[in-house]
């Protein structure tokens, strides 16, 4: 094989022919040159120089000229011109052009001389045995046939040398079988080579015919072919590797391609979360946060609460310039501009009024923040809305709780010595009817007596208002209550209202004053009367309720838990919220002069706070109003035995009872004192609680202690308590102008309480009752 069996083997195994080949190829071929190379050498070099040259320049032309060209296919066409130096020229022939080739080799490849020794053996060693089989088989006839038959066999017999050499030598080197080795590399070889005798046998033809003109002729072409087709290959390789560095610059940008749309999707998954996050984080937030450009005024961005505090759609600010102004009030419209247009100098604070469109009016509070570019130049202004209406509403229901608070203390001081005057007026009144006389002067005390009697029942009004009234709580049914009452409140309506109860069949008990509840309903229903003068209707209803935290939180200072539910509702003319938010302040009225005192329903809302529950309006114009009464639920207590035995009522006293009196008003004192000794009891009167100590140490004991419960110096509780650390102590009986639940349940077992005013026999009776339960105790 022209490629010499060391290059093969080194191209074919991919490493370099191991120390066993080499020595096998060395052996081998140094044996053909011995055999072959010797005997036709000397008579070539004689007799024919000038066309073994010329054969020596051919193969070494297809050898080197089309190696770069053909690849491996430059085998063929270096085989083919040294079977046909073979055929022309023997074996000597052969080597001339081998050592040649070889030499040539070494020089222009600048491979060592030992390699080209090495190729030069095995191109000799196939070539000539392939020339000597094709001399021996052609002999001396001229016949075409037997010639072409003896070039196959030549080529056959090269064929086989040299695949079977490189077969061999590769076997010996990589530990398989030559069977193996030539069924890999060499199978498509075989029949291939057979074509190169008849190929070298036209070569030497044309050399015998024509000289060097017919090589010529026969070589040039292809000679001339393989330049041309070298410098179209170099085109065709160059432009495949362009094609291919342009296939790997592709490559590489789809890739980076690949890269950027991961990235890409990435960024967007990125940022479809953050949008996520922010819209939940937004979603989430009660107070309105928006952004608004500087100039001109433009809403850029709302967030979801604006609808819920402006009852408008978001897309209403976002639509138009200056839409972040639609629903703000008009008389704030020009001051919230303003301070926005300030908030690109600073932080700015404000709050105003929205009107939403269902007509409610929200207020909110706002607080603005520039934006600022890399110069520093505002650009954007961000703001934080928050709805304050609900805090103000709270506020407004303190400020009005505070204020009621401040006008019952003065209204309850204020009836306080409005019922000591009473007592004086009633009281003298009555002893002066009681002795008889001018029948006109009768008439006239009977006129002072009425007379303190109505003052009477208004500062029980204004005590009721201001929760000083003194209560009697015990646990009763509001269905019993409003059933008492319904006959009542049916007369005081008349025929133009109706009247619907509608009352829960399993109401739960509640700890109040009866009479005082009755009083509620009666007040609310001729409220009620007064805002349906065409008529209508009025339904009382009754219900258990369970107040949660979000519903406890409507009403100033209630508390979670279970109630008793008193709604009275009216299909009257209504109330405007302003009416609603003063409707429970002492002596404001709706109606007209002379029609009312302003205080019936400050006196339900005293009763109501009294009695521990809360109280609450609701009204719409020309629909009606609804009063909601909240009471808290009781259990009904176990009955307890009458502790008073059968003849306590009988109880007889042989002497005059002694009463310490202690009133530290004069006039009231003196009529006390009057009224007791006008009914048999001995009475020592002191105008203070310490002269009461001191009195009681000296004169006593006494059977009956009777003493104003408030005092300025001492109590009337405090100096009972002293009274009882210092020995046994009698009946007790409490007088007073006012007194708050505390006091009067501080009462106990001491005595029994008379309110001012009151008639001698009211004073006279508790006196009786506190001396008879005493008698009996004992």
């Amino acid at each position: 094989m022209t490629a010499g069996p060391l290059r093969l083997v080194e191209a074919a195994s991919g490493r370099r022919p191991g120390a066993a080949s080499v020595v096998l190829t060395v052996a081998v071929l140094a044996t053909a040159l011995v055999a072959l190379a010797g005997r036709d050498l000397a008579h070539v070099a004689t007799e024919q120089p000038l066309p073994l040259l010329v054969f020596v320049a051919v193969t070494l032309l297809f050898q080197f000229a089309a190696v770069p060209v053909y690849g491996r296919g430059s085998i063929s066409v270096a085989g083919i011109a040294l079977l046909a130096t073979g055929f022309a020229f023997g074996v000597g022939g052969v080597a001339v052009a081998c050592v040649a080739a070889a030499v040539f080799q070494a020089v222009r490849k600048r491979s060592p001389l030992q390699r080209g020794v090495f190729n030069a053996a095995t191109w000799i060693l196939a070539a000539g045995l392939g020339a000597a089989a094709f001399r021996a088989l052609e002999g001396s006839s001229d016949t075409s046939a037997r010639a072409l038959v003896a070039a196959v066999v030549g080529a056959a017999v090269f064929c086989v040398v040299n695949i079977g050499l490189l077969t061999l030598v590769m076997s010996v080197d990589e530990f398989r079988s030559p069977y193996e080795v030539w069924s890999e590399n060499f199978r498509w070889l075989t029949l291939h080579y057979v074509a190169f005798g008849p190929l070298a046998l036209a070569l030497d033809i044309a050399h015998g015919r024509l000289g060097f003109v017919g090589v010529t002729a026969f070589l040039l072409p292809p000679v001339l072919l393989s330049f041309g087709n070298r410098q179209y290959l170099d085109r065709t390789r160059a432009a495949a590797e362009e094609l291919r560095r342009a296939n790997d610059e592709l490559h590489r940008s789809h890739l980076a391609s690949q890269e950027a749309l991961v990235r890409s999707q990435q960024a967007e998954e990125a940022l479809r979360d953050s949008e996520s996050r922010f819209r939940q984080l937004a979603g989430a937030i009660p107070e309105v946060f928006f952004l608004v450009s500087a100039s001109p005024r433009e809403t850029l961005y709302v967030s979801p609460a604006y609808e819920k505090v402006w009852g408008r759609p978001v897309s209403d600010a976002l639509g138009a310039a200056e839409a972040w102004q639609v629903g703000i009030h008009p008389d704030d419209r020009l001051r919230v501009e303003k301070e926005l247009a300030g908030a690109t100098a600073g932080t700015v604070e404000s709050s105003f009024r929205v009107m939403r469109p269902d007509g409610e009016v929200r207020w909110v509070v706002q607080s603005l923040f520039p934006v600022r570019d890399e110069d520093g130049v505002a650009i954007r202004i961000a703001g934080v809305a928050r709805d304050l209406t609900e805090q103000r509403a709270l506020e407004e229901q303190l400020r009005q709780s505070q204020k009621m608070e401040a006008v019952g203390q003065l209204a309850g001081g204020i009836a306080h010595d409005f019922n000591n005057l009473l007592t004086v007026i009633s009281g003298y009144a009555e002893m002066s009817l009681a002795r008889g006389g001018d029948p006109k002067l009768t008439r006239e005390l009977g006129e002072i007596v009425g007379a303190a009697d109505r003052a009477a029942g208004l500062t029980k009004q204004i005590l009721a208002f201001s929760r000083r009234q003194v209560m009697q709580p015990k646990i009763v049914g509001l269905n019993d209550v409003i059933l008492g009452a319904d006959v009542l409140v049916r007369r005081l309506l008349g025929d133009a209202v109706g009247v619907r109860l509608e009352l829960d069949g399993c109401l739960d008990p509640v700890l109040a004053d009866a009479g005082q509840l009755g009083q509620v309903v009666m007040n609310l229903s001729i409220n009620a009367r007064d805002a349906m003068p065409g008529g209508g209707m009025l339904t009382i209803r009754t219900e258990n309720v369970e107040l949660g935290p979000v519903e406890a939180s409507t009403l100033w200072g209630a508390v979670a838990g279970r109630y008793v539910k008193l709604s009275i509702l009216d299909t009257g003319v209504g109330m405007d919220r302003e009416t609603q938010r003063r409707i429970f302040e002492p002596f404001f009225t709706t109606k007209e002069p002379g029609k009312g005192t302003g205080l019936g329903l400050s006196t339900c809302y005293g009763i109501v706070k009294q009695s521990g529950g809360y109280i609450g309006v609701e009204s719409d114009l020309g629909v009606g109003t609804t009063f909601a009464i909240y009471l808290p639920a009781a259990q009904m207590p176990a009955e307890a035995p009458d502790a008073r035995g059968d003849d306590a009522a009988d109880a007889v006293f042989e002497t005059a009872p002694r009463v310490l009196l202690v009133e530290d008003d004069d006039i009231v004192r003196g009529l006390v004192g009057d009224m007791l000794e006008l009914h048999g009891f001995d009475v020592t009167a002191v105008g203070s609680p310490r002269a009461a100590i001191e009195t009681w140490g000296g004169d006593g004991p006494f059977d009956v202690l009777v003493t104003d419960l408030a005092m300025p110096s001492m109590t009337g509780r405090e100096l009972v308590q002293r009274l009882a650390d210092r020995g046994p102590l009698g009946a007790v009986v409490f007088i007073s102008g006012f007194s708050s639940d505390a006091l009067a349940n501080e009462l106990g077992d001491y005595g029994r309480l008379v309110l001012k005013p009151f008639t001698a026999a009211e004073l006279v009776g508790a006196v009786q009752d506190a001396l008879t339960a005493r008698h009996a105790a004992a």
